[in-house]
């Protein structure tokens, strides 16, 4: 036997039955995102009391330690030279990243507040450009449109600026933290809008999820043509998530049960599932990034994390992926995960 559980876990993964906080705050100082300079390496953005400091509910946190991402502790500008916002009272809905699994993960995590109530107020985020650009990817204006959110809906300003009065969601999942189940009833709940009507036919044929066409990203296995190949003898079918439209990647995971792969944001999908997935994901190594067990416990899926004891070579930045691997015997390996499967 070569395939082993994964036992070591990057981050924490708790699930919280309550519903979030809201909290109001007054006299608040807006500061955007700085263009051109990635979300995580800009100290300066954020939302901040009359006296400098971030507003904890406001920010963007990490890991069981619940680090601040960006180090936007405090900001210098004094509120009283700082332009009013038009209106009275808005709503925070957060950073908006370009990242697709981030954007799932944390860019949508405020919007549970909808299940209590419609905006009543305009939904004032961050993000980089004019509010247009944040609906040219696709996925984005079907996830807010499920939501009942339109590019009317949405508010923000290319200047630091005076907020009156802002509600402020705290966020149902925090990346390697925490979920809270008002996450998953938000995703089951878009997912219902964006199927509709459309039968859902079951499928009791395996899947694999494939980085075959992926020119970049963060973690591929380079030597992967040769899993599939064991995969694609045995009948299993092979998909490139990325080919499919979102609604067609969320019935993916309504009509397949056992759904195979490596470490992807393609496997968040199943947050939208109405049915508990068995996934079988291959890591190169015994490493697993806790995001994966948060969208699990959300979802019910009975997942198995597997790593080979044959050994990884690991590249760094390599062919247009963060982490590049060519883990040894990859059919012997494919071979003993179908024996699993079965």
């Amino acid at each position: 036997m070569t395939l082993r559980d994964v036992q070591t876990v990057w981050g924490g993964s708790r699930l919280v039955r309550s519903r979030p906080l809201v909290e109001t705050h007054h006299d608040v100082i807006f500061v955007p995102l700085t263009e051109g300079v990635d979300i995580v390496q800009d100290p300066r953005w954020g939302l901040f009391s009359r006296d400098g400091r971030l507003i904890e509910a406001s920010g963007y946190f990490r890991g069981k330690e619940h680090r601040l991402v960006c180090h936007n502790h405090r900001t210098d500008l004094d509120i009283n030279t700082l332009p009013v916002a038009p209106e009275e009272h808005y709503i925070y809905g957060g950073p908006i990243i370009y990242h697709f699994g981030h954007f799932l993960i944390t860019s949508m995590a405020r919007l549970w507040c909808l299940e209590q109530a419609p905006l009543t107020a305009p939904l004032l985020c961050h993000s980089h450009g004019p509010i247009p650009n944040w609906f040219h990817l696709p996925y984005r204006g079907q996830l807010w449109g499920a939501c009942g959110i339109d590019q009317a809906s949405f508010s923000t300003f290319d200047r630091p600026t005076r907020i009156r009065s802002i509600t402020i969601p705290r966020v149902s999942l925090e990346e390697q933290n925490f979920v809270h189940a008002a996450y998953g009833r938000m995703c089951r709940r878009i997912g219902d809008a964006l199927i509709g009507d459309t039968p859902i036919r079951d499928n009791s044929r395996p899947v694999y999820l494939s980085k075959h066409l992926m020119k970049g990203g963060v973690t591929k296995i380079g030597n992967e043509d040769e899993i599939i190949s064991v995969f694609q003898d045995a009948g299993i079918d092979i998909i490139a998530p990325e080919t499919l439209s979102f609604v067609d990647q969320i019935r993916l995971f309504r009509e397949r049960r056992i759904i195979i792969g490596t470490p992807s944001s393609a496997f968040h999908m199943s947050a939208f599932s109405a049915r508990a997935n068995d996934i079988f994901c291959l890591l190169p190594n015994d490493l697993l990034n806790s995001n994966f067990l948060l969208i699990d416990k959300i979802a019910n899926n009975k997942s198995r994390y597997l790593f080979s004891t044959k050994g990884f070579e690991a590249f760094s930045n390599s062919e247009g992926f963060s982490a590049y691997s060519i883990i040894n015997s990859p059919r012997e390996v494919a071979q003993e995960l179908l024996d699993r499967i079965e």
